[in-house]
């Protein structure tokens, strides 16, 4: 067992000593290798300000401070502070790390942006953020754990394209979210969770929305939309399970609207909504809505999508048989006209009928949806291709 701080404990994990323990460890602008093998456990603070490489097992019970150089290599990471009255500081200066396991209960507290590259292990503690902070899981990465116990409560992004788990929390419940995205690994989609503490979200044609919380969806550079899976926590408010839908809107402050309901389990206390329709604007979160039968144009599309945001469907429109849709681009051009619209055969499928029959281009139109007793609407619909 050694106890000694940076000269001499270098060379000896230089040699590849199994065991080492340090009450701190300040690197000052040494080369230091923790070997394959090697435990190497910092009680109190780690400063580098040299070239740090783990091929071993680091143990973090303190401050973990990195101004030069870390790198992963093969070697795992743990932080194990103990101490609920403070969190434990991880200052890693946009760096990566191998294998990250978080332990040892309390606030896991980041300062800058974390990269996992190939496992992350949530056994005991929440990683909390400043400095707009975010923590970044690499393609690939294996995501185990999970729990009231140990989540992120902080800004999430992971590479677009498939299915992925977002192990978000706030701080006292877990509270993951499933994102599907199209795209590839150059582009990162965020999700960060808010709770509303006395914030009321506003909605149209939706019975009630949550009072509990809401999510923030950072498409970044690939905004094709998304399948999402949120989660049901505390939602009375909502009235029946079976009334749950996921509502979206362009702004926190704006109006939330009824993305559907591709599937529900569980209860309100503890379940999980999926979306019917695409996913497309920034702002998520669950609501009920109770079939009135008032009609209601769900406003994206998209050719790129497998399920039924392939065309524009209209909720209920076929208590209107005798209608009429015309949709119009930013330039008031009428570029489609159809009547009897019946979400089945006689459907927008984001292609021209009025003097073209192209493919529209991506972005924002306009609507108005006139019918038989009395119906009259309008609107902005999304094409996204």
């Amino acid at each position: 067992m050694i106890r000694a701080r940076c000269v001499f404990l270098c060379l000896l994990l230089g040699l590849g000593l199994k065991q080492a323990f340090g009450q701190s460890f300040y690197n000052r602008g040494s080369t230091v290798t923790v070997m394959p093998g090697t435990i190497f456990t910092v009680q109190d603070s780690l400063v580098n300000e040299g070239l740090l490489t783990n091929n071993g097992n680091l143990v973090m019970g303190g401050t973990w401070l990195n101004i030069g150089t870390y790198q992963p290599g093969a070697g795992e990471i743990t932080f194990n502070s103990n101490t609920a009255s403070e969190p434990q500081i991880i200052n890693h200066s946009n760096q990566s790390f191998s294998k990250l396991t978080i332990s040892g209960g309390g606030t896991k507290l980041i300062l800058a942006d974390i990269t996992i590259e190939d496992e992350l292990v949530l056994t005991d503690g929440v990683i909390e953020a400043q400095n707009n902070a975010r923590v970044i899981i690499g393609d690939g990465v294996v995501v185990s754990g999970g729990s009231d116990a140990a989540h992120i409560n902080a800004p999430v992004y992971q590479s677009a394209g498939g299915d992925r788990l977002y192990p978000l929390g706030n701080g006292h419940e877990y509270l993951p979210v499933y994102l599907s995205t199209e795209g590839n690994g150059n582009s990162l989609v965020g999700v960060e969770g808010f709770e509303l503490a006395g914030q009321r979200l506003s909605g149209t044609s939706l019975s009630a929305l949550s009072d509990q919380r809401y999510w923030f969806v950072d498409f970044g550079e690939n905004p094709s939309g998304a399948t999402i899976a949120l989660p049901l926590r505390h939602e009375d408010l909502l009235g029946a399970v079976n009334d749950v839908v996921v509502a979206a809107a362009d702004e926190i402050e704006g109006e939330f609207v009824s993305l559907g309901r591709g599937k529900v389990t569980g209860t309100l206390s503890d379940g999980v909504v999926w979306n019917e329709h695409l996913l497309t604007q920034p702002f998520v979160t669950v609501g009920a809505q109770v079939n009135d039968g008032a009609v209601l144009v769900y406003n994206a599309i998209s050719q790129n999508a497998n399920y039924n945001n392939t065309f524009l469907r209209i909720a209920n429109i076929e208590q209107y048989p005798k209608n009429r849709l015309s949709i119009f681009n930013r330039w008031g051009d009428k570029v489609f006209e159809l009547t009897d619209y019946d979400n089945q055969d006689r459907v927008f499928r984001g292609y021209a009928n009025v003097n073209s029959h192209q493919q529209l281009s991506s972005g924002t139109y306009f609507y108005t949806l006139e019918g038989s007793g009395g119906l009259k609407t309008n609107g902005f619909i999304v094409i996204r291709n």
